[in-house]
């Protein structure tokens, strides 16, 4: 019983953590307007939905940022920059998809156990993102 307890105090733990952690980034990168993120990644729509400043979109046209989590989510966010017009914010949780794609403006994963997070200097300044002065040491010339 106290074992179950714990699991479930953790997962809370954790889940609180991972929205922290994501609020605080997409903050630094929306100056001021609301966050609402489109995400096909399952189970960081359920920690998502946790949220009081984070809302869930279902569309990628309604939202002011887009978290990729596979590469298979890659076609549409090529399409839809291919047509132009309003430019959503890119975010990846994977080291790779932050590599292959140049829309892509920065990415928060997992290497070897530890929290990575990397922005990409030129694809901030395309979208005329500057970051708080905590986040500098994470912006990257190039990979």
């Amino acid at each position: 019983m106290i074992f179950i307890f714990c699991q479930g105090y953790l997962h809370a733990l954790d889940t609180q953590s991972t929205l922290n952690i994501y609020h605080e980034i997409f903050s630094s990168l929306v100056d001021n307007r609301k966050i609402i993120v489109y995400t096909k990644d399952k189970e960081l729509r359920q920690v998502f939905k946790h949220s009081n400043q984070i809302e869930l979109s279902d569309s990628i046209s309604h939202a002011t940022i887009i978290l990729l989590s596979s590469k298979e989510d890659l076609a549409p966010i090529n399409a839809l920059f291919s047509k132009g017009g309003r430019l959503p914010i890119v975010f990846t949780t994977k080291y790779k998809l932050l590599k292959e794609s140049h829309h892509i403006i920065g990415a928060f994963y997992w290497k070897k156990g530890r929290s990575q997070l990397l922005f990409i200097k030129n694809r901030l300044d395309k979208h005329q993102i500057y970051l708080p002065e905590k986040y500098r040491s994470f912006i990257v010339d190039e990979l």
